[in-house]
């Protein structure tokens, strides 16, 4: 799945669990998408069905790739670190 925002390119991967190898699954799918798409400022966010680990969140995001949980109504969202 693919939107834009803010004039940003968001590539997301949409995984029903949190566990560590869902994760390493969504992030080598994500930069395979990357590595085919024309724009090259581009987002890439995983989008998972629960809160992960502290560490798995952040094999997400130490690695270029958002996270983002359920969390009452709407969404928690963790930035990738640059």
């Amino acid at each position: 799945m693919q939107f834009r925002t803010k004039g940003k390119l968001v590539l997301t991967e949409v995984k029903p669990s949190s566990t560590r190898n869902e994760i390493r699954q969504a992030m080598g799918q994500l930069f395979d998408y990357e590595q085919d798409c024309d724009d090259k400022d581009v987002l890439l966010l995983i989008v998972v069905g629960h809160k992960p680990t502290r560490k798995d969140a952040s094999l997400a995001t130490s690695n270029r790739c958002g996270i983002a949980y359920p969390q009452g109504t709407g969404f928690k969202i963790t930035c990738a670190k640059r």
